[in-house]
């Protein structure tokens, strides 16, 4: 099982570890953490779908309207 550090998957999702460690202890993980805490890649994944999730709803309303006549 592949095992990754808070502050490499921070970087991988372009955020700062910091709001990555706010929603592993709001999943409640645990109270306390740091950036060399190692996820393992089943907790990771789940990062990743949510600040991708939540990367695509801040970005998606800008879509194009071509009006045809």
């Amino acid at each position: 099982m592949g095992m990754i550090l808070i502050s490499e998957l921070a970087r991988e999702l372009e955020v700062n570890y910091s709001v990555v460690i706010e929603y592993l202890i709001s999943l409640g993980v645990m109270e306390r953490m740091s950036p060399s805490f190692v996820l393992t890649n089943g907790l990771a994944n789940q990062v990743r779908k949510h600040f991708r999730v939540e990367e695509q709803g801040e970005g998606g309303g800008a879509s194009s309207k071509a009006g045809a006549k």
